[in-house]
């Protein structure tokens, strides 16, 4: 069975810059608006070390790709807690959308996603990939 695909997104994030950006008082907002609570990690509170601060970036980056592939942005009727990035039973992750973000991706034909994070030492990337199936 063959998929039509409605959009491809990308995003990039310096985990140097996001670093900063959690630890300059903005974690309360970053919490508030842009993660939902099955995203931020359990053991933030413990010491965040690189593996979780990347683990946040790809998911922003996730984020990010997602709205580019659906054709809007976060000031065009989504949110960033919109798009949810959940664990897979095999380790992976994959993409729920919620509330306007899932009203424009059904009212699009888009009722798969196929996402893919990278992170090394400097950078998160992701794509998105939306499906009609």
């Amino acid at each position: 069975m063959l998929s039509d695909i409605l959009g491809l997104g990308i995003d990039v994030v310096s985990l140097a810059r996001f670093t900063k950006l959690l630890r300059s008082e903005r974690e309360v907002s970053l919490r508030r608006h842009v993660f939902t609570e099955r995203e931020w990690p359990d053991d933030w509170a413990a010491a965040p070390d690189s593996f979780v601060l990347a683990k946040l970036s790809a998911r922003f980056a996730v984020k990010e790709a997602a709205m580019k592939a659906l054709g809007c942005g976060w000031g065009q009727g989504t949110f960033f807690k919109e798009f949810e990035i959940v664990p897979r039973g095999d380790g992976g992750v994959r993409l729920e959308l919620h509330g306007n973000a899932k009203r424009l991706a059904d009212e699009r034909g888009i009722n798969n996603w196929f996402i893919s994070i990278a992170h090394e030492r400097y950078y998160a990337v992701a794509t998105a990939l939306a499906l009609r199936d």
